[in-house]
């Protein structure tokens, strides 16, 4: 940001409230992502979630370095924010599905623990390869998730065995369970027909009001 205050060559002019606006974008990105992912995650998965925003955010990054104009640079710093929103939530998922209920927190602490430490990354590769690659050599390192961790998440990232019990996938919820040494419910039928059948149980338990009234010795006589 003080190299695009500095240079209005880079994308425009831009005063300082335009510059803190600016600043600010991926934040709410994030947050709009955050919000978005718990929804759009119980209905594809947690696995496909993870897979398309980490996509979502590298691609965003890479837009980001050829962008000529403010309006350009705040959409996608938006867009951005997003993808990477949605990421942090659904490692959060994540974690509580797949962590040992007595690790969780420490699991917990060393996901999130990510965020600043990418702060402070960032930060060190501004102060020392800004002068060789400039700002938007720094967006395009954004895009190394894109090349270096999505193969090996597609490769190896399971679905998580709770939510495929959720959506009535038994046998690939057993499956994946066995695979990653998760515990599940014992549920010998898919979690909707459990439940309809619990259901039809207490409606066929309860005697109709014409019924009970049937049943009664008591007469209106």
């Amino acid at each position: 940001m003080p190299t695009l205050l500095r240079d209005p060559g880079q994308i425009g002019a831009l005063t300082s409230g335009q510059g803190g606006a600016l600043g600010s974008y991926a934040l709410v990105g994030a947050l709009v992502g955050a919000l978005a992912a718990g929804a759009f995650g119980d209905r594809a998965g947690r696995r496909r979630m993870m897979l398309a925003n980490l996509a979502w955010f590298s691609l965003g990054m890479g837009l980001t370095s050829v962008v000529t104009d403010v309006t350009a640079f705040g959409l996608l710093r938006f867009f951005t924010g997003v993808g990477a929103g949605a990421v942090m939530s659904t490692v959060g998922a994540f974690i509580a599905e797949f962590a040992p209920p007595d690790r969780r927190d420490f699991y917990n602490a060393i996901v999130y623990s990510g965020v600043p430490g990418g702060g402070v990354m960032a930060a060190l590769l501004a102060m020392f390869t800004s002068g060789a690659v400039g700002w938007r050599g720094l967006f395009l390192i954004g895009v190394l998730p894109l090349v270096l961790v999505l193969p090996m998440a597609a490769l190896g990232l399971p679905e998580s065995p709770k939510w495929l019990l959720a959506r009535g996938h038994v046998d690939r919820a057993h499956k994946s369970a066995r695979q990653t040494g998760t515990s599940l419910p014992t549920l010998s039928v898919a979690p909707e027909a459990h439940l309809a059948g619990r259901t039809r149980e207490r409606i066929g338990s309860r005697p109709s009001r014409a019924g009970a009234m049937r049943a009664s010795p008591c007469s209106w006589a």
